[in-house]
């Protein structure tokens, strides 16, 4: 069924939505119609764009790993790894909650730990030791 997605979908792929493997696989309400394999779920719902679309966004989090890489994100990376092996034969990384949700916590973390260690400091308590600094010279 994948390869005839493919094949008929296009460029643009028949969509997150179809339904055309339903015979195979009916998930739960409000689950996708999954192919059971990452790499014809991405090709055949959004065709070659989304095939392009998906391995930058692959490419940019792999970045993010890398450049965040610590201790602290070990953890995180593993757990991102283990959600996106299991995506290679379940709909995981295509479940928006709570699979998805996991992975865009996962990374805002990472990102903000990221900010952190280019800046030295919170942005956010930047005012408040701009207040301290002030007080200080006044005195």
């Amino acid at each position: 069924n994948s390869l005839i997605a493919i094949g008929s979908g296009g460029l643009f792929g028949l969509g997150l939505g179809n339904t055309r493997n339903g015979d195979i696989y009916t998930g739960v309400p409000g689950s996708l119609v999954f192919y059971h394999n990452w790499f014809a779920q991405i090709i055949g719902s959004m065709g070659l764009v989304g095939l392009i679309a998906y391995t930058t966004q692959l490419i940019i989090r792999l970045k993010t790993i890398t450049d965040t890489w610590s201790k602290e994100t070990v953890a995180m990376t593993m757990t991102f790894g283990g959600l996106f092996l299991m995506s290679m034969v379940n709909p995981g990384e295509f479940s928006p909650f709570p699979n998805e949700f996991i992975i865009v916590v996962l990374f805002a973390i990472m990102e903000e730990g990221q900010r952190r260690a280019v800046t030295g400091y919170d942005s956010e308590m930047q005012p408040h030791y701009m207040e301290l600094a002030a007080e200080t010279d006044a005195q």
